[in-house]
């Protein structure tokens, strides 16, 4: 099974979020909802390894990963993180991600703080999110 990594860059006001996608081909059942995995507290794309990929081969559904601003190959941030960074973090980068790539429906995986994220993404799309993992949250 061929699995495709695309990378990817999106506008996010003055910034640039860091998506990695990783496409099985040919896409069996394209109805079906993607995945979308949020790092823990100081991750990275980089840092799920090759998780995604595996995800995509066994599951075959698009998977995504995102670096949030300030980590990995998004922009730096230079503002400290706000109190409510959890519910910012969904209300914000995760919707531009969501309007970006025109997905209706989606399954979210989060670890440790992202987590958190995920089940603050759940509820703020709740028709669109078909579940949500947690893991270590």
């Amino acid at each position: 099974m061929n699995i495709k990594e695309i990378a990817h860059s999106l506008p996010f006001h003055k910034h640039q979020i860091y998506v990695k996608e990783w496409q099985p081909d040919p896409i069996h059942g394209a109805n079906q909802a993607c995945i979308i995995l949020i790092h823990e507290s100081l991750g990275s794309v980089a840092l799920w390894k090759d998780f995604p990929k595996q995800l995509a081969e066994i599951t075959q559904r698009r998977v995504f990963a995102y670096d949030r601003l300030g980590f990995g190959q998004s922009s730096t941030l230079t503002d400290s993180l706000k109190p409510n960074f959890v519910q910012l973090e969904a209300e914000q980068s995760f919707t531009q991600l969501i309007q970006y790539f025109k997905l209706d429906k989606f399954i979210v995986m989060g670890h440790s703080v992202g987590g958190g994220m995920a089940s603050s993404c759940a509820t703020i799309f709740p028709t669109q999110c078909k579940a949500v993992i947690v893991e270590s949250a």
